[in-house]
């Protein structure tokens, strides 16, 4: 409910105070989650590039 779109203008300049800090910590939370997202994709494309080192499979005796 709170997050609906169906506020109107009248109901958004009665409480300015809140609908400000809710934008503002959706703007927080977005930027927070893209770093979040971009720290994910570096990590991923690492793993994806990076072979793993060869292993010896057999020991010599």
């Amino acid at each position: 409910i709170l997050d609906s779109d169906q506020w109107t203008l009248a109901e958004r300049e009665q409480f300015p105070y809140y609908f400000n800090k809710r934008e503002q910590r959706k703007k927080e939370l977005l930027s927070h989650w893209s770093k979040i997202e971009k720290a994910w994709d570096d990590e991923i494309a690492s793993i994806q590039t990076v072979l793993p080192k060869e292993k010896p499979t057999t020991k010599e005796l």
